[in-house]
């Protein structure tokens, strides 16, 4: 339940600030309004998309009990992704005259761009990844040592208990049986 309430909540807040900048946005001449009035349902579009694609994310990175606290890739990774994506396809040239019309405005190379650039990116930060780990690695370690994980970090690495005894008693890290 819980979760399509926070689905729903995350839908309309993607509605209601798309559309909220639109109209902060909003220019004065009529044609260039009527564009906007055009893009405006684009951009709910795509805050929408976005907002399920990464929900979903989150909800399946829980499933694979995969250890990412923040939710780092989950939403930026796969919402950039997306609109990135969905950039390459209502894309318009009515709202930035500088840039490129996207698929929907006949444009299938910017299309082919947008996917091109995400693929990048990917590779960068995978790159970049690779060497700070390295780094990390031959410099301090990437793990702690096995007493050290189970004592705790706030113990082992800063002389300090992140709970008090009292509140420690009720915490249990082991499944119940």
């Amino acid at each position: 339940m819980l979760q399509k309430v926070s689905l729903a909540i995350a839908i309309v807040l993607g509605l209601i600030f798309s559309l909220a900048g639109q109209a902060v946005a909003a220019p004065s001449d009529a044609t260039a309004a009527i564009a906007n009035a055009q893009t405006a349902a684009d951009t709910a579009f795509m805050l929408m998309s976005a907002a399920l694609v990464c929900f979903y994310a989150v909800t399946f990175k829980a499933k694979l009990q995969f250890d990412d606290s923040l939710d780092t890739f989950p939403v930026h990774g796969v919402g950039g992704t997306v609109g990135a994506i969905l950039t390459g396809i209502f894309a318009t040239t009515e709202v930035n005259s500088a840039g490129k019309d996207g698929l929907l405005r006949g444009n299938f190379n910017q299309f082919i761009v947008q996917i091109v650039a995400v693929l990048i990116a990917y590779a960068i930060a995978a790159i970049g990844t690779f060497i700070l780990m390295k780094i990390l690695d031959i410099t301090v370690g990437l793990r702690l040592k096995p007493e050290a994980e189970l004592q705790g970090m706030d113990i082992s690495e800063h002389g300090e208990e992140g709970y008090n005894e009292e509140f420690g008693e009720r915490l249990s890290f082991t499944e119940p049986k």
